[in-house]
Parts: structure tokens; sequence; C-alpha cells
């Protein structure tokens, strides 16, 4: 550590995420989470006038990882070297990343003192992140530029929150559609769904099931308690209350929210609960301007899995037996109610329904971002509502449209622009589109918004 100048090489999180995303192993290889926190210290043991290669991480053990890297010097002469790290093999309530307990390198292992120093002042450092972002060595661009691969890589890092809008702006429309009634416990059921995920997956790969077999019973756990929790809401609260003032079951459904987050709460503990990380190794597509664009296996399968139960819900709205008695039943109840359509059944089947694509919503959290909490239902279903609301609420297509719209929105304000008011501008772009054309982009365009 003599030669290591914290006051000079001092990174963020930030600052090296991307190069250790880069360079993690395989689907099999190591914990993601220990490679990016040991990759992210490789600056501390070089001067800030050399330049690094890194190696893709590799498992040293249970809770360690080893990254190697290639030291350049200004004369361009190379030597190889190595920063071997070691973790705690728990997370305590509250915390998101495991402790560093010990580093080693090849000039030896760091004492006490220096992993004290190591920690708090290079690792919490919000210093000078772009001189260490440019020590990095990525590769040539291909002549691709960097604005469009930050480009690129901000609408690929948006497409899962997409497809969690998406999915749960639809449930919403489903029901708002055959009952002009909203159901705000759509985002706590989702949370339901997230919990059954990281429960089931967590035993699937502790008895030993591959990734695939975990990813397929927590998707399935996810997706059936959520459809049973949103049918149990049908009998409890839905059927008694969808003839009243609409108001009376918007509020009824807040009481249900409330029940819920708390009961997760004191079932599941108010941490976050973590799963281990499956099909978590990037992969770049390409490199522009020194600035690789990456994804990894599970966005493209949840991306994937989003939008494949998108257009299998349109298709089943637009094909089916199911859609054509409850397109009936939205445009003219009485009617519908005539030639045998029941209202009661429908409502059942459609709160099901809406129920399976807010567990796949849950199943995408968990698998895209890797943790459930009981909180996240309010937040999600406000989003939710919103995109619907974008769209056109009732409209299936809307919701859609809507859900698109708004994910792509908030994730490229968040590349650009400060998070701190992204809020904002979503709030006061859906108060632009409800001025300009009240029923949304793709609803009624009658001057004044549906009853509710």
């Amino acid at each position: 550590m003599a030669r290591t100048q914290f006051s000079r090489t001092c990174v963020t999180w930030r600052g090296l995420a991307l190069a250790a995303l880069l360079f993690l192993g395989g689907c099999n290889g190591p914990d993601t989470q220990m490679a990016r926190l040991c990759a992210e210290i490789v600056p501390a043991f070089e001067p800030s006038s050399v330049k690094l290669r890194l190696s893709p991480a590799q498992q040293n053990g249970r809770n360690s990882v080893r990254v190697p890297f290639t030291a350049i010097d200004p004369d361009g002469a190379e030597r190889p070297r190595f920063v071997a790290c070691a973790f705690s093999g728990t997370l305590t309530q509250g915390q998101e990343q495991p402790d560093l307990v010990a580093v080693e390198s090849d000039e030896g292992q760091l004492n006490e003192a220096q992993l004290f120093f190591l920690r708090r002042f290079f690792i919490n450092s919000q210093e000078n992140s772009a001189e260490s972002r440019a020590r990095i060595i990525i590769g040539p661009g291909n002549g691709i530029s960097g604005r469009f691969a930050y480009l690129t890589q901000a609408l690929l890092n948006a497409l899962p929150w997409t497809a969690i809008l998406t999915l749960l702006a639809t449930a919403y429309s489903l029901l708002y559609g055959l009952s002009h009634r909203i159901n705000l416990a759509f985002g706590d059921i989702a949370v339901i769904g997230s919990y059954a995920v990281v429960s089931s997956l967590g035993a699937a790969l502790v008895l030993g099931g591959g990734p695939a077999v975990a990813i397929t019973l927590g998707v399935l756990a996810g997706v059936i308690c959520s459809a049973l929790a949103a049918r149990s809401l049908t009998s409890m609260v839905v059927n008694p209350l969808v003839e009243q003032p609409g108001r009376m079951l918007l509020v009824a459904t807040i009481g249900v929210e409330l029940v819920i987050q708390e009961g997760l709460r004191v079932t599941q503990g108010a941490g976050n609960q973590w799963i281990s990380p499956i099909l978590a190794a990037p992969h770049i597509l390409f490199i522009g301007d020194r600035f690789p664009v990456h994804v990894t296996a599970m966005q493209a399968v949840v991306v994937a899995a989003g939008l494949s139960l998108a257009l299998a819900t349109l298709a089943i709205m637009r094909w089916t037996r199911f859609g054509l008695s409850w397109r009936a039943l939205s445009e003219d109840r009485l009617a519908a109610a005539l030639c045998g359509v029941s209202p009661a059944g429908m409502l059942s089947r459609t709160m099901i329904g809406a129920g399976l694509l807010s567990g796949a919503c849950g199943a995408i959290i968990t698998l895209a971002y890797g943790n459930a909490h009981y909180s996240l239902g309010t937040t999600l279903g406000l989003k939710a509502i919103i995109a619907a609301i974008l769209g056109g609420i009732g409209s299936l297509g809307g919701a859609l449209v809507g859900g698109l719209a708004l994910g792509l929105f908030e994730g490229l304000w968040s590349a650009y622009l400060s998070i701190e008011s992204r809020d904002v501008a979503v709030y006061c772009v859906l108060s632009i589109i409800l001025v300009v054309r009240p029923g949304g982009i793709l609803g009624i365009a009658a001057p004044t918004p549906r009853e509710v």
C-alpha cells in the first residue's frame, strides 16, 4: 500500500461499477456483488498515473473473490497483479451489501489499519470519480459514438421497469374497463408475488436446483400467490362494493393496501429480502468511444417475458370468448347480461387475470432488481395508475402505450437529468396530457374523462 495515493484516487461506486460489470464471470461464476465490490478497490493499489485493465473475477472461496488486473505504467510497461477480497457471509437487517473483512494483493495482506482507511477514505469517497473512470482501459469504440452508446445503455436499463409498469397498468385497466372502478391494492398484490418469488427461488437454490428450475418455480409461485390474493380480494371487498359509488371501493382498497403492507412487514421483516444473483453476468453488446453497452441474461429474460405477457394479454382479449365477453360488458353491461354474460363471473375472472399480471410484475421486480420490500406497493401502484391514465385507462392498448411511455421517460430522465426531480417531471407531464387530452393517449377523446 506504499504507493497507494488515497487522496488522488478516491472513487465512488458509480465510477467503477461500469468497469466491474464488464469483467464479472458467467452464470456460474463468482458472486456478482462481491466481484463488483472487489473490483471497485483495484485503483487504490496503483498511483493515479497508472492505467488499469481488469480481468474476469474468480471465485476464491465461499465468501471470497479474486480480481486479476494489469497495471500499465506511463512508459507502457505492463505488470500483472491481483486483488483478493473476503466478505462477511451474511447480511444484517437493513444491510444491502456484504462487509469487506479482508483484502490481499500480490504485495501481501492489508493489516487492520490499512483496511480501515481503505473502507473509510476510499470506498465511501465521492472525489475524483471521473479521474478513476478514465484509468480503466476498456477498448476501442469501433467508430460508434459514446453518446449513442450511453443512450442505448439508458434505454436497456429502463426496459425492466417499463415491463413492470406496462403489465401492472394493464391489470388496472382490466378492472376499470369492466367496472369503472380502481383497485389501489394491485401494487401490493404484486409485492405479495415478489415475496413468494424470493422464498421459492431461495428454497430451490438451496435444494440444488439449477437457475432455470429456480426461476421457473419462483415465477409460478409468484403468479399463483398473487392470483389467490386477487381472488380473495374479489370475494371480500370488490364484489360487495363494485355496484356502490366509485369512491367506496377506492377507499376500501386503500385499507386493503395498508393491511397487506403491515402484514408483510410483521411477517417478513422491515428490511429488504435479497436473492442470490442469477444470470447476472453482463455481456457486452458493443463499445462506443470506450463506453461499453452491456446487458445481462436476466434483463433479457424479464424483458422478453414482459413483452410476451403483454402480447398474450392483447391476443386473449381480442380472440377468446373471455375477451369477447369482457368487451361486451365494457361497452353495454345490460345488453351483455341479457345475452347471457354473467357480470359477477366476469368480474371474478377479470380479477384473477389482473392478479396473474400483478404476480408477473412481482416476479420481474425480484428477478430484475434482486430484492423484495413490503413498502414498494404504494409507489408501484401509483406509477402504474399514472401509466394507465396516460395511455387511456380502461383501454388495454392504452395501458401498454402508457407503461412504455412512462418507463422510457423515467429511464431517460434518470440517465440525463436529476433523479430527485424525476417524479415532479412525471406529474407535470401527466397534468399536461390530461389538459390536452383528458381521456389519455388512446382513451376516449371526450372533453371530460370517464367517471371514476
